[in-house]
C-alpha cells in the first residue's frame, strides 16, 4: 500500500487531497496546526497529527510511517496565506515570509532525511533622490514619502502608499528627457506607463514612445465650509442687532457685561477689540476662490502676541486694494473699518491688514504644511482641491493676478508663475490639469545675489510652471480679461479625457552611486514623478496590469517582481525545493495554483478568496439591497474548482515532469461579472454594487495552460458557472446556520 503525508492537511486543498488519496487506496496521514472544521478526521484519513511544522521536533515525529520508513509521497500545502484582504495590506508580510519559509525549510530537509520518494510543493501564481511625487497634499520629494501617504496614480486617483523602500545602487541609470519637464533619472529596470497602455522598463524606452500624465480626479463634493465665530463676536452682533434700551436688564438676561454693552452701542463703527469675522458659513464660489488665490500669492499671517493678523502685500495697484477689501467683506464679513491700509516705507505699494485671531487660525491651519508659516510651507488643503470648478477657477484667477506673470506679444501670451513651495506648485498644477490645461515645469536652483558687497544665497529651489496648451484659452481669457488670448501651443502634448501624453525627446545613460527609492501603492500599483505615470505575486506584476491579457506563463515569473512578499516567498521556496532536487536527488513536483475554490474553504474570516467573499455577501442580503466590492470591479481573475485542482496534482505526481506548472482555469472573468453570475445563481438579480477602496492585488491574472497541456496532455475544463453552483449553496448554508468561519482556516 502506498503512503502519503499531507502537510497542511486540515486546510481547504490539503484535506480534499487527503480524502482523494484515501479513496485511491493510500494510507494517509495529515498534519496541521489545527483540526479540520467541516469533516470527521478519523473517518477521512488513517492518521492525523495536530502539530506545528515550524517545530523541528514535530517534523521528525510525522515524517516516518514507522521506524526508519519514510512516506512514498509528501504533499506540502501548509502556508500562511489568504485573499487580497490579508496578503496585499502589507500588515502581514513578516509573518508570511517567516512562517512559510520556516515550514518549507523543515519539510525539504525532513523529506531528504526520511527518503521521501516524491515531494509536491504548491506555489502561487528606482528613482534617484530629489525627484518629486504628486500627493494629495501637493507633492513630496520621493525620499520623504512615508507609508500612509496618498499619491496620484496612473488612473488619476489618490491611493495609499503601503510600503516605501530605498537601497544602495551603483551603476548605469537612464536619464529620460521629455519636453517642458526636468529630466527623469532612474535605474534601468523601472517601468513606465506608455500612451498605448504598455508598461516598459526604462532601458527599453525609445524616442518614439509617449509617456502618460494622468489628470487628477478631483471630486466636486464641497460647496460650503464653516468657520466658528468668536463667542465675543456673537455677543457683540447680538447687542448691535437688538439695540437694547434697558442695558442693566439686558446684561443680566444674556450674561453680558454692562460696560461692554454700553461701549459697543456708543460707536457706529465695528468695535476694534472684537474679532471682525462675522460669517460662519462660507460659500465656495469664485469670489472666495479668488481671495484664497490672492492669499497664496501674496498673503501671510503674523502671530503678534495678542493681536494675530492676516496680511496682503501688493505693488502700487489701487484696484487690488479695493478688490481684496471687497472680497474680505463679502466672504468673511469683515467690516471695512477693520481692514487697515499700511503704506510701505521707501517702497511703492501697500499692505492690507486685518487683526483677527479667527482668520489667523483659519489660514495658518489650512494653508501650510505644519512645518511653519513661510512661503515655502504653503499648500492648498485637499478639501478645497475637491471643491467645485467655479471656486477652482476663481483660485487660479486670484493666484495669477497676485503672483502670475503674463507677457503678451503680437502672436501669443506667455503665462507662468513661480513659487518656492513644492506643495503649492503641485496643487496649482493639479488644479490646472483638472481644468484641462497642460502645464510644463522648470525647477531652478537657489541663486546667489550680491547685495551691498555681501553675497546672499537663496535657500530654496524655485518651481516655475508655464501654461503651454491651447486648452488654456477659455480659462485664462476670462481670468486675465484678455480677449482672443493665444497661449503657446505645444506641438508635443496630446490631450485626452483622462490624461495628457508627452513624447520622449532623448534617453541618455548616466552613472550613479547612492540611494535609490521606490514605493508600493495600493490598488493601482503606480505613482507619478513630475506628474508622469510610473509603475511600482510570483508572477511579475508588470505582466498582470492588463485586465484582458495578463501574462502568466511559467517562465514569466522571472525576472522576479512579485506583487507581494507572499509571492517572493513562494518563488524563494520553489528555488529551495529545486536545489534539493538537484543536490539530493529528491523527486520534486512543483505546481502554481491559480485561485482554487470550492466548499469547505475560508468564506468569512478575512482570508477568503473573492468567489467565497461574493457568495457570502450575496447570501447575507435580500434582493434589491447593496453589497460592497473592492475596487472598480474591472480586475480580472480565473478560478479553478477544487476537484480539477486535485486531478491536476495527481497527474503531475504520476508524470515524469517536475514543473513548475500552472494548475488553474483559463476561463477569465472580471469581478463585476463574477458578481452577476452569483446573483443569477442565488436568484437575486436586483442586488446592487457599491465600489469601495480596498486591497486589490494585480489588475489581471489568468492561468496560462499551454505547458500543462504539453507535458500532461490535460487541461482543466470545469466551467466557472458549474463551480459556483456548488460553492454558493454551501456558503449560503453556513450563513443561514449562523456559523462563524474559523479564524485560522485557509
Amino acid at each position: 500500500m502506498k503512503t502519503a503525508l499531507i502537510c497542511g492537511g486540515h486546510g481547504f486543498i490539503g484535506h480534499h487531497m487527503a480524502r482523494r488519496l484515501k479513496k485511491e487506496g493510500y494510507w494517509v496521514r495529515t498534519v496541521d496546526i489545527k483540526e479540520f472544521p467541516y469533516g470527521d478526521l478519523e473517518s477521512d484519513v488513517d492518521d492525523y497529527v495536530i502539530g506545528d511544522l515550524r517545530d523541528w521536533n514535530i517534523c521528525k515525529k510525522v515524517f516516518y510511517v514507522s521506524d526508519g520508513k519514510g512516506f512514498d509521497e509528501v504533499y506540502q500545502f501548509s502556508a500562511v496565506m489568504g485573499g487580497a484582504g490579508y496578503i496585499f495590506t502589507g500588515l502581514n508580510d513578516a509573518k508570511v515570509m517567516h512562517d512559510s519559509a520556516l515550514l518549507n525549510i523543515n519539510i525539504a530537509e525532513m523529506s531528504r532525511k526520511a527518503g521521501v520518494k516524491k515531494l509536491f510543493f504548491s506555489s502561487s501564481a528606482c528613482f534617484l533622490p530629489g525627484i518629486y511625487v504628486i500627493t494629495n497634499y501637493g507633492g513630496s520629494k520621493i525620499e520623504n514619502i512615508e507609508i500612509g501617504d496618498y499619491v496620484l496614480t496612473h488612473t488619476g486617483n489618490f491611493n495609499k502608499v503601503l510600503e516605501v523602500s530605498d537601497r544602495k545602487y551603483k551603476g548605469i541609470i537612464k536619464i529620460i528627457r521629455i519636453p517642458g519637464f526636468p529630466p527623469i533619472q532612474c535605474t534601468e529596470e523601472h517601468p513606465f506607463l506608455l500612451e498605448t497602455g504598455e508598461l516598459i522598463k526604462a532601458k527599453d524606452l525609445n524616442n518614439n514612445d509617449r509617456l502618460i500624465m494622468p489628470i487628477p480626479k478631483l471630486r466636486e463634493d464641497n460647496s460650503f465650509i464653516n468657520i466658528e465665530m468668536a463667542e465675543k463676536t456673537k455677543q457683540y452682533l447680538q447687542v448691535i442687532n437688538d439695540k437694547p434700551e434697558n442695558l442693566m436688564e439686558y446684561s443680566k438676561k444674556y450674561n453680558i457685561k454692562y460696560h461692554n454693552i454700553y461701549n459697543w452701542l456708543r460707536s457706529d463703527k465695528f468695535n476694534r477689540l472684537i474679532d471682525p469675522l462675522t460669517v460662519e458659513k462660507i460659500e465656495l464660489d469664485s469670489d472666495f476662490g479668488e481671495l484664497i488665490g490672492f492669499y497664496l500669492a501674496n498673503g501671510w499671517v503674523e502671530k503678534c502676541r495678542s493681536n494675530p493678523r492676516l496680511l496682503f502685500s501688493f505693488g502700487d495697484i489701487p484696484e487690488y486694494k479695493k478688490r481684496i477689501s471687497l472680497l474680505l467683506n463679502k466672504c468673511f464679513g469683515i467690516p471695512y473699518n477693520r481692514i487697515c491700509t499700511i503704506n510701505m516705507k521707501n517702497q511703492k505699494g501697500f499692505k492690507l491688514e486685518v487683526v483677527s485671531k479667527t482668520l489667523y487660525e483659519f489660514f495658518s491651519e489650512n494653508f501650510y504644511d505644519g512645518l511653519g508659516t513661510r512661503a515655502v510651507n504653503k499648500l492648498i488643503p485637499i478639501y478645497l482641491m475637491n471643491s467645485n470648478k467655479d471656486f477652482l477657477r476663481g483660485l487660479i484667477k486670484g493666484y495669477w493676478l497676485g503672483d502670475g506673470n503674463v507677457y503678451t506679444t503680437q502672436s501669443r501670451t506667455r503665462i507662468s508663475n513661480s513659487t518656492v513651495s513644492l506643495n503649492l506648485n503641485c496643487c496649482i498644477r493639479m488644479i490646472l490639469n483638472y481644468l484641462g490645461i497642460p502645464v510644463s515645469l522648470v525647477i531652478k536652483s537657489p541663486e546667489s545675489h550680491n547685495f551691498q558687497g555681501r553675497v546672499i544665497k537663496g535657500n530654496y529651489d524655485v518651481y516655475q510652471s508655464y501654461i503651454v496648451g491651447k486648452e488654456a484659452k477659455d480659462v485664462f481669457s476670462d481670468i486675465l480679461n484678455i480677449e482672443d488670448i493665444e497661449t503657446i501651443t505645444s506641438k508635443y502634448i496630446k490631450v485626452s479625457e483622462n490624461n495628457f501624453s508627452l513624447p520622449i525627446i532623448s534617453i541618455e545613460d548616466g552613472f550613479y552611486d547612492g540611494s535609490v527609492y521606490n514605493m508600493e501603492v495600493e490598488g493601482d500599483n503606480s505613482y507619478t514623478v513630475y506628474g508622469i505615470a510610473v509603475h511600482n505575486c510570483v508572477y511579475n506584476q508588470l505582466n498582470q496590469k492588463d485586465t484582458d491579457n495578463p501574462i502568466t506563463s511559467e517562465d514569466s515569473a522571472y525576472p522576479a517582481y512579485p506583487d507581494s512578499d507572499y509571492g517572493f516567498e513562494k518563488l524563494i521556496s520553489e528555488r529551495l525545493y529545486l536545489a534539493y532536487a538537484r543536490n539530493y536527488c529528491l523527486n520534486v513536483k512543483i505546481a502554481r495554483f491559480h485561485n482554487i475554490m470550492g466548499p469547505e474553504g475560508a468564506w468569512g474570516n478575512g482570508k477568503e478568496k473573492s468567489p467565497a467573499a461574493i457568495c457570502r455577501k450575496i447570501a447575507e442580503v435580500a434582493d434589491g439591497e447593496t453589497i460592497e466590492i473592492w475596487g472598480d470591479g474591472c480586475q480580472t481573475r480565473s478560478y479553478l474548482y477544487i476537484d480539477e485542482c486535485l486531478e491536476g496534482v495527481r497527474r503531475l505526481m504520476n508524470s515524469d515532469f517536475s514543473g513548475p506548472v500552472n494548475i488553474g482555469s483559463d476561463e477569465m472573468v472580471s469581478i463585476n461579472k463574477l458578481v452577476e453570475i452569483v446573483k443569477e445563481i442565488a436568484g437575486k438579480p436586483d442586488i446592487k454594487i457599491r465600489h469601495i477602496s480596498g486591497p486589490l492585488g494585480v489588475r489581471g491574472r489568468n492561468s496560462d495552460n499551454k505547458l500543462i497541456k504539453e507535458k500532461l496532455g490535460w487541461v482543466p475544463n470545469y466551467s466557472l458557472v458549474e463551480a459556483l453552483k456548488k460553492l454558493y449553496p454551501w456558503i449560503k448554508e453556513q450563513v443561514e446556520s449562523g456559523k462563524e468561519d474559523c479564524p485560522w482556516s485557509n
